[in-house]
């Protein structure tokens, strides 16, 4: 296979139609959006889970309360 039928190719796989010729254009999907935002929030989780062991009374309850409001955001944003 040569470059650009590979290139087709990979398209096609990336899609799952037939319908995408040439994939000149860079887009941003709503998915690489939606993956990236999980990806920050689950790193911001997992520091939050190891800091407990470390903070404060006050700040643990306000690390607390700044889980929770990211996973009522996280939760909303997928329904949207």
């Amino acid at each position: 296979m040569d470059k650009e039928e590979k290139k087709l190719f990979d398209s096609k796989l990336e899609f799952g139609t037939d319908a995408i010729t040439h994939n000149d254009c860079p887009s941003v999907f709503k998915r690489d959006i939606i993956l990236n935002l999980f990806k920050y929030v689950f790193t911001a989780g997992l520091f939050g889970a190891f800091s407990k062991f470390f903070l404060s009374e006050d700040m643990l309850n306000t690390l607390i309360s700044l889980e929770n409001y990211a996973m009522l955001f996280l939760l909303n944003f997928w329904y949207l």
